[in-house]
């Protein structure tokens, strides 16, 4: 038998070595595509709570308004003792929804949403002149609507677009309603 330059078992050892490599390979491609799919899953679970206590805040901050609303007219106001009661049972829910929400927001959304949260309590307040009411209910709009906007485009959604409020400017809000919070005068 002719000599091969080559011992007998050189043939077995490199199929068996191909066959680690591509086991090698197999594990860390698979590994690889777990810990991408691990990574999808995760953040789109964040992104649902997130939508989850964003809605759970805007319904509290609109039933706030809605029941601040319902006061601007005799026919519908309701007895103090029951509007006490809706609206501390309104901020309660309010603010445990906005505590969910914090955990899940970004910077954007969760300042967008303390503007929210400021123009909700600013609706709260009592035998406030009809004019301010109305200018704290564009302001209470405006903040909501720059809070789903933020949610939007978080989304990849386009935002929507909202006409102009009429919001009152600074120099009136000073003279005949006193200082807006700062929070509430930048525009979103």
């Amino acid at each position: 038998m002719p000599e091969t330059g080559g011992p007998w078992w050189s043939v077995p050892l490199l199929a068996g070595l191909f066959v680690v490599l591509g086991a090698l390979v197999a594990f860390f491609s698979t590994r690889a595509s777990d810990n991408r799919k691990a990574k999808r899953e995760e953040k789109e679970r964040i992104m649902s709570d997130s939508r989850e206590a964003a809605m759970d805040v805007i319904e509290a901050a609109r039933t706030i308004q809605h029941l601040a609303m319902m006061q601007q007219t005799e026919s519908r106001a309701l007895p103090a003792d029951k509007l006490t009661t809706l609206t501390s049972d309104a901020t309660t829910k309010l603010e445990n929804a906005w505590s969910r929400f914090q955990v899940y927001g970004d910077e954007k959304a969760i300042e967008a949403g303390t503007r929210l949260m400021v123009a909700s309590m600013l609706l709260k307040n009592p035998g406030i002149k009809e004019r301010a009411a109305i200018d704290r209910s564009a302001i209470f709009i405006k903040a909501c609507t720059d809070f789903i906007n933020i949610l939007r485009v978080n989304a990849s959604l386009p935002k929507l677009h909202v006409p102009d409020l009429g919001l009152i400017d600074r120099e009136d809000s000073i003279e005949e309603h006193g200082e807006l919070p700062e929070e509430l005068s930048r525009s979103g």
